[in-house]
C-alpha cells in the first residue's frame, strides 16, 4: 500500500469512525461540515429558519411532534449550533433517541392537545407514520 493511500484510508477511518455513534445514528461534527449546507428537515425548513435567525448562536426551541433526533428533524442543525430545547413526541421509542443524542435537550414522552380527551394512538414500523388521526391510520 502506497504512503497516499495508507494516509487516505487513516483519514476515511477517522471520519467514519467520528461520524457514527455506537447506538448506530449518525452524528455530525461541525468542524468536518462547517462549509456544507446541512438539511435535516424533510423540506428545507431547518435552512429556511436558519437563514431568518443567522449569527444568533444559542436560542430555544420546541418541537411538537419531534419524531427523529436527526431524521426530518426541523431542530437538529440548531442543536449542532449550540441552541437547546424542548422535544415532545407520544412515542417513548422516538424519545430514547432523543435522551442518547441529545442530552442539552429537554425530552417528553406525551401527547399533546388542545382539549382533554382519551384517544388512540397508531403506531407504525416506521414511526414517522405514527399518529392519532383516525383517518390517517
Amino acid at each position: 500500500m502506497t504512503p497516499n493511500l495508507t494516509r487516505a484510508l487513516k483519514k476515511y477511518q477517522l471520519i467514519a469512525k467520528s461520524l457514527i455513534h455506537p447506538t448506530g445514528y449518525f452524528i455530525y461534527p461541525k468542524n468536518l461540515y462547517k462549509y456544507h449546507n446541512l438539511s435535516f428537515s424533510q423540506e428545507g425548513e431547518d435552512r429556511v429558519l436558519h437563514r431568518i435567525f443567522e449569527g444568533k448562536k444559542k436560542g430555544f426551541y420546541i418541537d411538537v411532534g419531534a419524531y427523529h433526533p436527526q431524521r426530518f428533524s426541523n431542530t437538529y442543525l440548531f442543536y449542532l449550533s449550540g441552541w437547546k430545547g424542548i422535544n415532545i413526541d407520544a412515542s417513548p421509542e422516538n424519545i430514547k433517541r432523543f435522551t442518547n443524542l441529545r442530552p442539552r435537550d429537554i425530552n417528553l414522552s406525551i401527547a399533546i392537545s388542545d382539549t382533554c380527551q382519551e384517544l388512540t394512538f397508531y403506531t407504525y414500523k416506521e414511526s414517522a407514520l405514527n399518529t392519532f388521526s383516525y383517518e390517517l391510520a
